[in-house]
């Protein structure tokens, strides 16, 4: 095994290995992909532009679990909705709802900028996605009418039969549906405050817009708040200020409105915060304006999880692909078997983890979000469970370790502009070669201090289990 390389030539080899799978062969069609371009898109785009009953309405694709939408759906199934969104707003004559972009509150930003008006569709097309039996797999798509909260009658579409590995792969894979976040199902996380109050302070705004109060004044009641509450509230505020929605008071008793909050916990590790508006002490006409939003409170939540990697001489050894038996409840578990990655390594002060697949997508492995953490198997060993089998469709792994706290910190902040492995996003192409370009800008002042490896992808015949010679 040759030794660790520096970073200088990360870069240039990713990027040689992205544009080797953006110009290959394109991957041959499923069953399931010859039904959604044979079956499925032209009868719900027919269906959409000539029947009565959808002719001018507007609708909205998405992936339901159950009997409503999925904050976390599968990967195949946002793959399917994403490519129905595609079809349908390429149609003439058909309307698509906009999806609005998440509140922006950079400097000059304008109350005017906000989306404040409630969801404009009449219809929902519906994709759910379900294993049922062994290999078999169910792909649903129906029409749901949002006014009588009803299917329509006759508007499905069904598909059932065995998928390929990378198929396979998508299904056994969540994403993140960050529109949906501060859903019960999808709360925020220790580090997401700002996008917490980002959240909070767009509905908070949107009331203020409909009252006709010309920058009331704001005074925030910090004391009465637990911290961490108080330090979301107090963002909130900003947030307001920089909109021109609010102007701040100069005490409690000259405020038209006084802002509160609350954070009351669920058990589990939720709970539900909640911003509050109110009429100041003097003031009548002001409207009372409530908010709320579902976070985290686990301590794993609050502080990252330390490090299995022991401290020691820098250096990244061995990597290979590894197969580790699954943990199940009530007893071992023999099958089925969970492929990772295994690095042997010392003193290294943060792992990272980039994939290029066959497709030339790039993506980052976030195990702590999308999957289990990394296992320790032993004071230098590292076993990175990867999220489907290798040999489907990836082509390149690299393992890139920081030796040192300042490079680790630089490492952890450029890698987060790679979208993780259960992200619906795709990065591919030139917008993956200029990703590529700006991590190793970022990077470059930590050359000496960051090492990686890259690993092919080999048969599976050749990965073994964990530990084996």
């Amino acid at each position: 095994m040759s030794r660790a390389r520096p970073l200088s030539l990360l870069a240039g080899r990713l990027l040689a290995v992205a544009l080797m799978l953006m110009t290959g062969p394109a991957l041959a069609a499923s069953d399931l992909d010859r039904w959604f371009d044979g079956d499925l898109t032209p009868w719900l785009t027919e269906t959409l532009a000539t029947h009565p009953r959808f002719k001018g309405e507007t609708v909205r694709v998405t992936v339901f679990d159950g009997e409503d939408e999925h904050p976390r759906p599968d990967l195949l199934s946002a793959d399917l909705a994403a490519g129905l969104e595609t079809a349908l707003s390429g149609q003439s004559g058909l309307r698509v709802a906009w999806k609005p972009a998440p509140p922006d509150f950079r400097p000059g930003s304008t109350a005017s900028e906000l989306h404040c008006r409630p969801p404009e569709e009449s219809y929902l097309i519906v994709v759910d996605t379900t294993r049922i039996r062994g290999q078999q797999v169910r792909v649903r798509v129906r029409v749901l009418d949002l006014g009588e909260r009803s299917w329509v009658s006759g508007a499905t579409r069904q598909w059932s039969g065995p998928l390929q590995a990378r198929e396979n792969g998508r299904l056994e894979t969540s994403g993140v549906r960050d529109d949906l976040r501060g859903q019960r199902g999808l709360p925020f996380t220790a580090g997401q405050e700002d996008l917490l109050a980002a959240g909070l302070a767009r509905n908070v705004a949107c009331a203020l817009l409909a009252h006709p109060a010309d920058r009331p004044s704001l005074w925030v009641g910090a004391h009465k708040m637990e911290s961490g509450v108080q330090s979301v509230a107090t963002l909130v505020s900003q947030y307001l200020s920089r909109l021109g929605l609010v102007r701040r008071a100069t005490s409690e008793a000259k405020a038209d409105l006084v802002m509160n909050g609350e954070r009351h916990v669920l058990g589990e590790g939720l709970a539900q915060v909640w911003i509050g508006l109110a009429p100041g002490q003097s003031v009548d006409e002001m409207p009372s304006i409530r908010a709320s939003a579902y976070a985290t409170t686990s301590p794993s939540d609050r502080s990252p999880a330390p490090s299995p990697i022991q401290p020691g001489p820098a250096a990244l050894g061995e990597v290979r692909f590894v197969l580790l038996k699954r943990r199940c409840a009530g007893g071992s578990c023999e099958s089925p078997l969970q492929p990772a990655l295994q690095v042997r390594n010392v003193g290294i002060q943060r792992l990272e983890i980039l994939m290029v697949l066959g497709d030339g997508r790039l993506q980052r492995l976030d195990s702590q979000r999308c999957g289990p953490g990394p296992v320790a198997a032993d004071g230098n060993l590292v076993h990175v469970p990867l999220p489907s089998t290798p040999g489907d469709e990836r082509l390149m792994v690299f393992a890139i370790g920081a030796k040192t706290t300042r490079a680790a910190d630089a490492l952890a902040a450029g890698i987060a502009t790679v979208p993780a492995n259960c992200d619906p996003m795709r990065l591919q192409d030139a917008a993956a070669r200029a990703r590529l370009r700006a991590l190793q800008r970022d990077l470059d002042d930590f050359a000496d201090q960051i090492v990686w490896r890259g690993l092919r992808t080999p048969s599976p015949d050749d990965i073994r289990m964990a530990g084996s010679p």
